[in-house]
């Protein structure tokens, strides 16, 4: 008989995150989602009960702005106290920012640094002292493929997500013979309504790019990410097209920044052609 976890998600009450929580709470764990608005953690919380295998699993949404570090040590604790420690901690409170390096300014750029990648540092930094002292559990970061290579439009955020991606990678050797794992996520787009609130403002070479790669609907995403966690990857890549980009991007980067550079030029010479595919 499978063990019962209990699975905390960061950014659990929409897009990726809301989708995993439905996928944990179907498996039977027990679910604790963390976001900032009240209202929408308790929509997310019906749909885990909705899902969920039975009537006794632990099933919760606590509204915390993972990005106020200060206080993060003090409400985290707090948690613990009411829902248990975390078998796993998946981290996905994240913010995206499609614009030009000149066009964004400072406080715009620091935002996406402080969202995407201090808090998911900081919240780390609460769990991983238990984990390490029962010798179990595992770290999921929430980067990108826009953590492996750059993306036109996305200077910040691609800051913020490689910063993710080196830190995870040093954490790993640091965790290596702990019993405790720390994943890397790297997905292709997904569907979310992060993504959607960019539909309107996306510029012409990022929406080209990004269409190359393809776009996954959030439950996909979900699954895939989910079975990577189970095997413990290093990293996990959502599907084909993202390996195929990795690849590329690695192992001919002369190719690929030609190819790059083509795509850009085609979408800065025509931005009133290119639509979302």
């Amino acid at each position: 008989m499978k063990k019962q976890r209990c699975v905390y998600i960061t950014g659990g009450s929409s897009g990726i995150g809301h989708s995993l929580a439905k996928q944990y709470a179907y498996a039977g764990d027990n679910v604790v989602l963390i976001a900032r608005d009240q209202a929408k953690l308790d929509a997310a919380v019906r749909d885990c009960k909705a899902c969920a295998n039975n009537a006794l699993q632990g099933i919760a949404g606590v509204s915390i702005d993972v990005s106020d570090i200060d206080n993060l040590p003090t409400r985290v604790t707090a948690v613990i106290e009411e829902h248990g420690e975390p078998d796993i901690l998946i981290l996905c409170a994240g913010i995206a920012g499609n614009k030009t390096f000149l066009q964004m300014s400072s406080s715009e750029f620091d935002t996406l640094i402080a969202v995407n990648f201090t808090a998911s540092r900081e919240m780390a930094r609460c769990i991983l002292p238990a984990m390490l002292k029962k010798r179990r559990g595992k770290i999921v970061f929430m980067s990108s493929m826009s953590g492996l290579m750059g993306v036109y439009g996305y200077s910040g955020y691609c800051a913020s997500k490689y910063a993710i991606t080196g830190f995870a990678q040093a954490l790993q050797q640091e965790l290596y013979d702990t019993g405790v794992n720390a994943i890397i996520v790297c997905p292709t787009e997904v569907a979310t309504p992060m993504i959607a609130a960019e539909t309107d403002t996306v510029l012409p070479q990022t929406r080209l790019l990004k269409d190359l790669a393809g776009t996954l609907p959030p439950d996909r995403a979900a699954g895939i990410i989910i079975k990577g966690i189970d095997k413990n990857r290093d990293i996990v890549l959502t599907g084909f097209v993202p390996r195929l980009f990795d690849f590329s991007h690695r192992v001919f980067p002369g190719l690929f920044r030609t190819i790059t550079r083509l795509i850009i030029g085609y979408a800065s010479r025509k931005p009133q052609d290119i639509k979302r595919v």
